[in-house]
């Protein structure tokens, strides 16, 4: 009897849940779309899911909260790649302005929304961890501050120059292509200069319209003594890539950046009129 009580007891497991608080405020359909079934797989695992976007999931258990953004219209079919596709200097203007731009204004729409606003005032929770859109919504994390919560950043596009400065990644202009252009697996001599002066645009527009501009907007509704962005993004416990070296050209990586090309593909189902065709 002391042998079946004691195996019992060796044999109750216990399941741990975290409380994460999923921020995805860009309105652009195709990058909420990388992090949905990440999303979704934690709520149904188990954790106590608190997600903040302008999309809903399609199915959700009781742990899931969705905070639905609805307070400005949203991002389906709006860019068109072929204008970038011209000459080259157009695609160097590419990152501002499609990407700084936007960002300047969807902070303060979004921060001052009575949607943000309640949850800001109202949330006591305690979470453990942050899950958050990295690109264009650096705004986003002084909510880490509020809530104590180490980050986890997803950058739902292919690398860009000035996050490699966070995780102190390899980035050297000579073998490192830039997102926006279309350099083949070596660089020759003038690309490799191009390489690096567009390289330095987009670091310096990051840095003082991306981050100057969102910080200032961050202080009106967090106080005066939020720190720099960069504090937040240089201390972000990991990061999730969306690309794949199949797909992309191999680079450099350290530890905490993670390539998860192809994370949004989830169970397949079976095509019932296939097999009857085949037959």
């Amino acid at each position: 009897m002391l042998l079946l009580k004691f195996l019992l007891l060796t044999n109750v497991c216990l399941v741990t849940s975290y409380k994460i608080l999923c921020l995805f405020p860009h309105r652009g359909k195709s990058h909420f779309e990388v992090a949905r079934l990440l999303i979704g797989t934690l709520a149904h695992k188990g954790h106590e899911v608190t997600l903040m976007s302008h999309f809903p999931l399609t199915t959700t258990p009781p742990n899931f909260t969705h905070i639905l953004l609805r307070n400005s219209s949203v991002f389906v079919n709006v860019l068109d790649m072929h204008q970038y596709q011209g000459h080259r200097t157009e695609k160097w203007f590419f990152i501002r302005d499609c990407i700084i731009n936007y960002a300047e204004t969807s902070c303060e729409y979004d921060f001052s929304s009575p949607t943000v606003q309640h949850f800001l005032e109202n949330c006591n929770t305690d979470f453990d961890v942050i899950l958050t859109h990295v690109l264009s919504h650096d705004c986003f994390y002084s909510f880490a501050r509020k809530f104590q919560a180490p980050i986890v950043g997803i950058l739902p596009v292919k690398w860009v120059t000035w996050v490699d400065d966070y995780f102190g990644n390899p980035t050297h202009p000579a073998y490192v292509g830039n997102v926006v252009m279309d350099y083949g697996k070596r660089l020759w001599f003038f690309e490799r200069v191009e390489n690096f002066i567009i390289g330095i645009m987009h670091i310096w527009w990051h840095k003082n319209w991306i981050a100057e501009r969102g910080h200032d907007i961050a202080k009106k509704y967090f106080g005066a003594d939020v720190p720099p962005f960069q504090d937040f993004a240089m201390n972000m416990s990991l990061l999730l890539v969306y690309q794949h070296f199949s797909l992309n050209f191999p680079r450099p990586l350290v530890p905490g950046v993670v390539e998860v090309g192809g994370m949004h593909i989830g169970p397949t189902n079976d095509l019932p009129k296939v097999g009857t065709f085949l037959i």
